[in-house]
C-alpha cells in the first residue's frame, strides 16, 4: 500500500494529511501491515511539514532583514542587525 501523497505548497494541507493518515492509523490493528506503512507515512509527512514550516520561518527572516536593510539605508544613524 502507498499513503502519502505529493508535498503541498501549502503547511495547512500537510496538517490535513498527517491527521487524516493518524485517524486511519487509529483504526488499524496493532500488528498489521498496514498499520507499519501508515505510521511510515504519517512520518514521512511529519518531515515534509516540518521542512514546510523551517522553509517559511527562513523566508519570514529573510524577509525582516531585507526590509531592516531597506530602511536602514533609508535612515541614516540607525543600527539595527
Amino acid at each position: 500500500m502507498h499513503f502519502t501523497q505529493s508535498p503541498a505548497p501549502d503547511a495547512d494541507a500537510g496538517l490535513e494529511r498527517i491527521k487524516r493518515l493518524e485517524q486511519r492509523l487509529a483504526l488499524e490493528s496493532d500488528d498489521s501491515t498496514a498499520r507499519r506503512e501508515l505510521a511510515e507515512a504519517v512520518r514521512i509527512e511529519a518531515g515534509l511539514y516540518r521542512r514546510s514550516l523551517d522553509t517559511q520561518q527562513a523566508a519570514a527572516t529573510h524577509s525582516k532583514k531585507s526590509e531592516r536593510s531597506i530602511i536602514k539605508q533609508q535612515i541614516p544613524g540607525t543600527s539595527w542587525k
